[in-house]
């Protein structure tokens, strides 16, 4: 019996766009290599940009590789953030496919969203987190 751990991706991107005429061997490769779980980050953007991970999620099982999702909103678009795009992430975060929140963070390289925004966004993103019990993924750059 191998009681070995599985090997997990942690962090991939693998719903966006750019992978739409790869991702089926971007997949097999994965599993080519051992992979067992990879946690997708639905966080590219503002909260409707999960949308295309919590779909690739929830399309992906059972398969012999577990793919799993991660919900929030990019610090870069953290001005798109409120009351609804909260209460949308809670909802997300329900699902057993859903295994944290985020990324979330702060990015001062490229300031897309003013600073206090981010913080704001970063700190309220913890505090929901805290409440569901659930981890965090965090983006920080030049912060």
């Amino acid at each position: 019996m191998n009681d070995a751990p599985g090997l997990i991706d942690s962090h991939c991107h693998i719903a966006e766009a750019e992978f739409d005429t790869d991702r089926d061997a971007v997949i097999g490769r994965a599993i080519d290599a051992g992979l067992t779980a990879i946690i997708c980050v639905g966080a590219t953007g503002a909260v409707e940009r999960n949308h295309p991970t919590l779909a690739l999620a929830a399309a992906a099982a059972p398969t012999a590789l577990a793919i799993y999702a991660t919900v929030g909103i990019h610090p870069h678009d953290a001005i798109t953030a409120d009351d609804a795009a909260f209460a949308q992430l809670r909802t997300w975060a329900a699902s057993k496919r859903v295994v944290a929140l985020g990324e979330t963070g702060l990015d001062y390289h490229y300031d897309h969203s003013p600073r206090p925004v981010q913080r704001s966004v970063f700190a309220q993103t913890i505090a929901l987190a805290r409440e569901l019990a659930m981890p965090l993924v965090v983006h920080v750059r030049d912060a």
